[in-house]
C-alpha cells in the first residue's frame, strides 16, 4: 500500500477541518465520503465529498482565504479552517483544491513516501459512505 509523507498532528488537523466542514455544509442529513486515488506524479490525493448544494466558481476562487465564510449558514467557526488547511499541506509539499459544481468536494495531495507502509487503521469499504483506500501516515 502506498503511502504519504506527513506530520501526524497536522494531518490530523486537516482532516479535522475537512470533516467538520463536510458535515456543517454538508445536505441534510450530511452524506459524507472519504477517499483516495491511487498515486500519481509523486503524490497521493485524498478526497472529502459531501451532499451539500455546492459552490460557484467565483466562490472557489475565494474558498482557502482567511475569514471567508461562504455559506451565510448559522454554524460555528470564524473562517480560517480550510485557509488553515492549504498552510499546513503547502509546509509538506503538497497541494489543496476543490471542485466548484453541484457536489462539494475537497481534496489534498501529499507527497508519496518512498516506503511501502503497513496500515495503522484502514476504513471498511464496505460502509457505504466510505471509500477505500485508507490515508496512513507515518509518525
Amino acid at each position: 500500500m502506498a503511502g504519504a509523507m506527513g506530520h501526524a498532528p497536522w494531518i490530523e488537523q486537516v482532516w479535522i477541518n475537512y470533516i467538520s466542514n463536510a458535515l456543517k455544509y454538508g445536505g441534510r442529513p450530511p452524506r459524507v465520503e472519504l477517499g483516495a486515488d491511487p498515486p500519481s506524479d509523486g503524490a497521493v490525493r485524498f478526497w472529502v465529498r459531501d451532499n451539500g448544494p455546492g459552490f460557484t466558481p467565483e466562490e472557489q476562487a475565494r474558498l482557502f482565504t482567511p475569514f471567508t465564510r461562504l455559506a451565510q449558514m448559522s454554524v460555528e467557526g470564524h473562517g480560517l479552517g480550510l485557509s488553515i488547511v492549504q498552510r499546513i499541506v503547502d509546509k509538506l509539499g503538497g497541494q489543496v483544491s476543490a471542485e466548484a459544481g453541484s457536489a462539494r468536494a475537497a481534496s489534498l495531495a501529499l507527497p508519496c513516501s518512498p516506503h511501502r507502509l503497513q496500515p495503522r487503521c484502514r476504513l471498511d469499504s464496505s460502509q457505504s459512505s466510505v471509500a477505500s483506500p485508507t490515508l496512513i501516515v507515518p509518525t
